[in-house]
Formats: structure tokens, sequence, C-alpha cells
């Protein structure tokens, strides 16, 4: 199951291109890290799982540095109003994100 590297890599990938984004918050990992850069710019939590399996594996941490300035420089050209947030048991929030979107009718 994703949550890693590979959701920062399609959120920022999506936003990047102009796609709409939902992100539901509490669904932890890169997904929360997003709403933590995008709400408030706290950048701590991006690529962390990254970082921490390179030091574990005593290796430099320059490729997490690299991808969390990598997302900085999306987010900073972003349209913020291609980002939907809502709560992971809000189901009606996600329905209205999702139709807001064109994705649902």
């Amino acid at each position: 199951m994703n949550g890693g590297d590979v959701t920062r890599d399609e959120i920022y990938g999506a936003l990047k291109r102009r796609i709409p984004v939902i992100a539901v918050e509490g669904s932890l990992r890169e997904t929360d890290a997003f709403i933590a850069a995008f709400r408030d710019g706290d950048w701590s939590k991006t690529a962390s799982e990254m970082r921490e399996k390179l030091a574990g594996k005593k290796k430099d941490t320059k490729p997490a540095d690299d991808a969390v300035a990598a997302a900085k420089a999306v987010l900073e050209k972003a349209d913020r109003n291609l980002v939907s947030i809502v709560p992971i048991n809000d189901s009606k929030a996600l329905r209205e994100a999702l139709v807001s979107r064109g994705f649902l009718s």
C-alpha cells in the first residue's frame, strides 16, 4: 500500500500538471505531510520516511533534501484552488469534494 514516496510524487506531480488534488487528512504519511506543508508551511514531515531509511543505512540524506526542495518549488507555483482537504472520517465532505471537482455527479 502506498503512502510514502509514491504518494508524495503523485500529489506534487498532479499539482505541477494542474490536476486537482483531494487530500484525505488523517490518512497519515506523505498525505498528512503535504497537508502540513500546504496549510502551515511545515515541511518537517515531508520525505521523513526516506530520510530515516537513508540514515538507517548510513547513506547521505541529500535525496530527501532534494525531494523536499522539489516539493516546495511545486507548491510555491501551484494554484492553491486545486487542493481540497477532507477529514478521513467525513464521507460527506469527500463526496462534496469529488462532486465539486467533477469526479462524481
